[in-house]
């Protein structure tokens, strides 16, 4: 409070909200529902954004009312920041359908709410929010506002600074992290009972929930090094996504067929085939 104490009393339209630390999930719940412009726009606390970068978002949103924009952003560490001196733009956008641009165009590993500029009124229409009390809260929220939007932009303008760097995954992954990628996979997978919902989306939808299903593993077995620990987290994805199914190789249908009914020897065999692809690395 003390830091933006001067520009409180430059700008006279901001809201304040005190309260006790939820998380940042209830954060953003909360700011939503408590904000007056048209469109919103939900930033990370430790990233930047590029200077005037957006007036020229709000100007294209004003005119054409999306329900969302998608902007582009750089990667920086501390050092490319501190000789960063601002870019030159010019301004190219696409018009396009939410599931158009949710088939062509999402990443599953780049869901990433801050550079996308939300329309309020498309967010209270379709009742989208942010899971409570979990990380990975993006990938849920992301997914469902791509799958329920019905016009949007795309453009290349340069919004946003991502800081990178500042941590790895051997640090910042651990069992209660995996623990809400359970639960962030699990709402994911749920928004497959959404009505009229075409093959495409469908199909595109179960190629994501593998990405962040084998990301989970990955990590689990990379920085989890307690079993008791895997095992918990392996309950809780079964917890969370009961009846999971992938049908789109036979790989993948062998290995959801094992979780549902041996998920402990599934957790087993992905151990094994991890210490054979780090032994054979140490190797090489």
């Amino acid at each position: 409070m003390e830091v933006i104490s001067d520009i409180l009393q430059l700008h006279r339209n901001i809201i304040i909200i005190d309260q006790e630390n939820q998380g940042i999930s209830i954060a953003r719940n909360n700011g939503m529902a408590k904000a007056q412009g048209e469109y919103i726009l939900l930033m990370d606390s430790d990233d930047l954004l590029i200077e005037n970068s957006l007036p020229k978002l709000l100007e294209i949103a004003f005119e054409k009312k999306p329900d969302f924009v998608v902007a582009d952003y750089y990667r920086m560490n501390d050092e490319d920041i501190l000789r960063f001196n601002g870019t030159y733009q010019t301004f190219q956008y696409e018009e396009k359908t939410g599931e158009q641009l949710f088939i062509e165009n999402l990443n599953p590993n780049e869901c990433y709410i801050w550079r996308i500029l939300l329309n309020k009124d498309f967010l209270r229409r379709e009742q989208i929010s942010f899971v409570p009390d979990i990380r990975y809260e993006d990938i849920p929220f992301i997914h469902e506002i791509f799958i329920k939007a019905k016009n949007c932009i795309k453009t290349n303008w340069l919004l946003y600074i991502y800081r990178i760097g500042h941590e790895s995954i051997t640090f910042s992954f651990n069992k209660n992290k995996a623990m809400d990628l359970c639960i962030a996979i699990g709402k994911t997978y749920e928004l497959r009972k959404i009505d009229g919902l075409s093959k495409e989306i469908l199909y595109k939808l179960e190629e994501d929930i593998y990405t962040s299903f084998s990301y989970l593993f990955y990590a689990m077995l990379h920085s989890v090094k307690s079993s008791k620990d895997r095992k918990e987290v392996v309950c809780c994805l079964c917890s969370n996504v009961p009846k999971l199914k992938f049908r789109h190789s036979l790989k993948r249908r062998i290995e959801s067929l094992l979780l549902n009914n041996a998920p402990y020897l599934y957790l087993r065999l992905m151990e094994w085939h991890w210490k054979w692809i780090t032994h054979n690395h140490k190797t090489e």
